[in-house]
């Protein structure tokens, strides 16, 4: 007997609907052709609803494509919405889709189904993998103010002032602060 997941040929095929056609049972045809049971229940049903025309195997998705399923306003109205901003994904596509008044109260596909829609419209592209930036060359300082260095702090609430954001911006090459302050023409109070 074959095993499950083997694929018939045509001819074993053709051999279920000629045993059935004579009056043998699915135990029988099983034991003349070696194929399991529900191998021979699945060949007799379809010889039984298309003839021999549903003896052409199907395996997998139907030739229609992923999202054959999908209306076809949603469908040119997720494309639209995607040729108007490229950028947008699955899950922002989705979004606006909700927030429009004319799809708030109709039935919405997954993200998942959009994301499938769009790699069959060809809108998507090939995840990239971040690659960190080619650093120039370090040159060695020798005179002030050829390089900075700054550092910010997150915004941050301040009384009487409210939300402020401290920035400090260096010379890399140590210099005094009176160095620093005249170069900017500002004055250093003591």
């Amino acid at each position: 007997m074959q095993l499950r997941g083997h694929t018939t040929t045509f001819q074993m095929r053709l051999e279920i609907s000629e045993y059935a056609a004579a009056g043998w049972n699915d135990t029988q045809i099983t034991m003349a052709i070696g194929c399991s049971v529900w191998t021979v229940r699945k060949w007799r049903r379809r010889w039984r609803k298309l003839g021999s025309v549903g003896f052409t195997s199907q395996m997998g998705r139907p030739v229609t494509g992923p999202v054959s399923t999908f209306p076809h306003e949603l469908k040119a109205a997720i494309l639209h919405l995607r040729q108007l901003h490229p950028g947008w994904g699955p899950m922002t596509l989705l979004t606006a889709l909700k927030t429009d008044a004319y799809w708030q109260d109709r039935p919405l596909s997954s993200r998942a189904q959009l994301a499938r829609l769009l790699k069959h419209a060809g809108l998507t592209r090939r995840y990239q993998p971040h690659h960190d930036l080619t650093q120039p060359p370090r040159v060695p300082l020798s005179t002030p103010h050829q390089e900075w260095q700054m550092d910010a702090q997150g915004i941050m609430r301040v009384e009487g002032v409210g939300k402020v954001s401290l920035i400090l911006i260096l010379p890399r090459l140590s210099v005094s602060l009176r160095e620093v302050t005249s170069s900017f023409g500002c004055q250093l109070w003591a």
